[in-house]
């Protein structure tokens, strides 16, 4: 199991820290920590892509994801936008047991 870690989206409501819940089209799906967006994989969108959305829908019933990207496995980067601002977002997985301070990205001191 792994978590996934969004990064860089321009809709700022998908970055954050995902968790696994469940399945969804026959792959996990992740849960944006504290809800109101999902990660998962839909056959029918793009022939097949990982998408961010704020609910797990399908392609076929018209409802476009907010990202998605390409590739049957995560990461899935490079992610493009369908309906949600650019820049698109970087995903990062996190193993399970490896530290919450991992997904820290460190910024450079900068001298005053």
């Amino acid at each position: 199991m792994a978590d996934v870690t969004v990064a860089g989206a321009g809709d700022g409501a998908y970055n954050g820290n995902y968790t696994e819940n469940g399945t969804y089209d026959g792959k996990p799906c992740y849960e944006l920590d504290g809800g109101g967006a999902w990660l998962y994989w839909d056959s029918t969108c793009y022939a097949g892509s990982w998408c961010l959305f704020t609910s797990k829908t399908t392609y076929i019933l018209k409802t476009v994801p907010a990202y998605y990207g390409t590739g049957a496995d995560l990461p899935a980067n490079p992610w493009s936008d369908e309906q949600a601002a650019p820049p698109n977002p970087t995903l990062t997985m996190l193993e399970t047991g490896q530290p919450m301070w991992a997904r820290i990205e460190t910024v450079p001191h900068v001298g005053v």
